[in-house]
């Protein structure tokens, strides 16, 4: 079954073609969300939540459009309407950075692979303060008052310390992958 007749059969809602879209796509849909979140069982959740969703919005599906960029454009918005629920956690902190990133790989039309390839000069760009902080925070899966105790600061100025660190990665990413030929 071609992809179109896949999607107009998804359409009137047959359940073999909903199976077989499953099959096809949720390795992908997995592994988008696993990325972007950081425990397994919830990304498995959020994946069945992104298929349960495709169903119910199945008649959204236009002719035209491509199965895995829809599932994706679903899958996106249960990050962020997890992210906006979760947040100030940690786990919300990592989802609304990487998307962030795809938004940069999406205007900037280049690849993952040199985006990814920004990350550690960009890293190595961060003051050590801020640097340790998003290490500790990241790295070594302690809360923003674990943080503050160690290194002796407020609670408060270690979440400022992570907000400023997530923006100026933000800015050195973008930037980089703008003008690939930057020193990395």
């Amino acid at each position: 079954m071609s992809e179109k007749e896949l999607s107009l059969a998804f359409r009137r809602g047959e359940r073999q073609a909903f199976e077989e879209i499953v099959r096809e796509h949720q390795f992908v849909v997995h592994g988008f969300v696993r990325a972007r979140v950081l425990q397994a069982p919830v990304a498995e959740g959020l994946t069945r939540e992104v298929f349960l969703r495709s169903f119910a919005a199945r008649r959204s599906l236009t002719a035209e459009a491509k199965l895995r960029p829809w599932l994706l454009g679903i899958a996106r918005s249960v990050l962020k309407e997890r992210a906006r629920r979760l947040l100030p956690r940690r786990d919300a902190v990592w989802t609304d950075l990487c998307l962030e990133l795809d938004d940069l790989v999406r205007m900037k039309d280049s690849t993952l692979d040199a985006l990814l390839a920004c990350v550690p000069g960009c890293l190595e760009s961060l003051g050590p303060p801020v640097r340790q902080v998003v290490e500790l925070y990241y790295s070594g899966h302690l809360c923003p008052q674990e943080i503050g105790s160690r290194i002796r600061r407020s609670e408060s100025a270690v979440k400022l310390l992570l907000l400023q660190a997530r923006q100026a990665l933000l800015l050195c990413i973008g930037s980089k992958c703008e003008d690939p030929g930057r020193d990395r």
